[in-house]
């Protein structure tokens, strides 16, 4: 009889970290994070780069990682983090 054989998950090379203000570029089109919850991701998804009047839509943030990683997404457009007052 043969040993089962322990498996360990495997691990992604670069997990997907998302913050509000990035913009990443998908084979058609781009995601841009609107706004993120402890579960829910709101984004949208225009088509070209800087489209107005684009809806706004939900889903999970591991959801939306997932997304991102099947379509290769680039990063495009990291946050703009805001200095702190009095620092």
């Amino acid at each position: 009889m043969i040993a089962p054989v322990a498996r360990t998950p495997k691990k992604s090379k670069s997990p997907v970290v998302l913050e509000v203000g990035q913009v990443w570029r998908l084979p058609k089109g781009f995601i841009e994070i609107v706004r993120l919850g402890k579960t829910l991701a709101h984004y949208r998804r225009p088509r070209t780069e800087g489209q107005r009047g684009v809806a706004v839509a939900l889903a999970p943030i591991t959801t939306v990682a997932a997304m991102l990683k099947e379509n290769e997404a680039e990063l495009i457009k990291r946050p703009v983090v805001k200095p702190t007052p009095g620092a």
